[in-house]
């Protein structure tokens, strides 16, 4: 960002800006801390944390809510397959209509594993996890779309 004119016609006092911690001589921007005090934008909805975590065979992503464990960073990781409904995929196509980017979770899972020498299971909870909206009645999701609440 770049620094105002010094002159007083250009000059207008900053009280409360977004860009305020730039003028800081202090470099607080570096550290992350005005982020996580001023957010962005306010969100009062509760929020749960999910992880698609691979099942026993390491054929199929199921949803897990993430929750606090224990130990200070322990997590468990409870299942909640029955509260996720698909979306058709008759609901999201149409003439002329595809997706212009397709992945599968589960491909780009195994080779974030191997590239990281680490195992499925361990790389699903670094990097598949998502906070969604609370939602008693449970999410919609498609892999193209995501999520979206019932």
């Amino acid at each position: 960002m770049l620094p105002r004119k010094a002159d007083a016609r250009y000059f207008t006092p900053v009280t409360r800006d977004a860009t305020l911690h730039w003028a800081s001589t202090e470099n607080l921007w570096l550290t992350g801390v005005l982020p996580q005090f001023q957010r962005f934008r306010y969100d009062p909805q509760p929020r749960v944390d999910v992880a698609f975590l691979p099942d026993e065979d390491a054929q199929e992503l199921v949803l897990h809510r993430v929750d606090d464990g224990t130990g200070v960073r322990q997590k468990l990781y409870v299942p909640i397959k029955t509260q996720v409904s698909t979306v058709p995929e008759s609901e999201v196509c149409g003439e002329r209509i595809t997706p212009w980017m397709q992945l599968d979770l589960m491909t780009a899972l195994q080779r974030w594993a191997d590239h990281q020498d680490q195992s499925v299971h361990r790389s699903a909870e670094k990097v598949a996890t998502a906070s969604l909206p609370n939602s008693d009645a449970g999410w919609w999701f498609h892999p193209w779309l995501g999520f979206n609440k019932k």
